[in-house]
């Protein structure tokens, strides 16, 4: 048994279809598994600041932080989706390398990298600088928009993949 080229498109095309439906599950899954921000139910850690980074994924609008500090080379991270909610310019304005700050590690992993330190809260000289309720408002955004755009999604791509498949067919009628 010989493979076409027409078999191996059908292939690929069954596999990527099956790629991009365990995405979608995937993030539709976790978006519905992430719970509202509790300070008191998060980690609470006493540390002093060392510096940090905006990373800026390439080809992507967003970006996250990256945070360390002098006590240990772990890496903490504010993800995209809080960094509207960071007062980075009154940090920088209050908080320089050495202070000591305490920051608030999400418990809830949701279906992200089990080792990802999330900070959602970070205190320093009495000043909270990112907004718990802020946090909280982007979460149950995210429960809404992305069913919505993950099902808007497999809806184009169907309809791509039968106006692809149609206009051969309409081609050899009129050949």
């Amino acid at each position: 048994m010989s493979l076409t080229f027409k078999k191996f498109e059908k292939v690929f095309s069954i596999c990527l279809m099956s790629v991009i439906s365990l995405v979608i599950l995937w993030a539709i899954a976790d978006s519905f598994m992430t719970r509202k921000v509790d300070l008191n139910n998060s980690i609470k850690i006493e540390v002093h600041f060392k510096e940090f980074e905006k990373l800026r994924i390439e080809g992507k609008i967003s970006y996250s932080y990256n945070f360390y500090i002098e006590e240990n080379d772990d890496l903490y991270k504010i993800v995209a989706d809080y960094t509207g909610c960071f007062e980075i310019d009154n940090f920088f304005q209050n908080i320089k390398e050495g202070d000591l700050i305490i920051i608030y590690i999400d418990k809830n992993k949701g279906l992200k990298n089990p080792n990802l330190k999330s900070i959602v809260g970070i205190v320093g000289k009495g000043k909270n600088y990112i907004d718990v309720n802020c946090v909280n408002d982007e979460i149950e955004e995210k429960k809404i928009y992305m069913p919505l755009i993950f099902s808007i999604l497999p809806i184009i791509l169907i309809i791509s993949f039968i106006q692809k498949r149609k206009k051969p067919e309409k081609e050899k009628l009129n050949g």
